[in-house]
């Protein structure tokens, strides 16, 4: 998750460094909506991986609960 986002600011910097000259504020905009994209996926992701966790678990617990005596 952390390289995606390395990857994507690396992106941003070196399209803002690139021959097309832009205003500070188009730039700023720029990246600061593509980390705020990238932020929205990588939650995304973590509350997949975190819901499936907890579903893991319940079902875990259910079936040592359904095993005891």
């Amino acid at each position: 998750m952390k390289s995606k986002i390395y990857l994507a600011v690396l992106a941003l910097a070196m399209f803002a460094c690139g021959g097309e000259t832009k205003s500070t504020e188009e730039t700023t905009e720029a990246v600061a909506d593509t980390v705020a994209m990238e932020m929205d996926t990588v939650v995304a992701e973590v509350d997949t991986l975190l819901t499936a966790a907890v579903d893991s678990l319940d079902a875990e617990i259910d079936s040592v609960t359904s095993e005891a005596p």
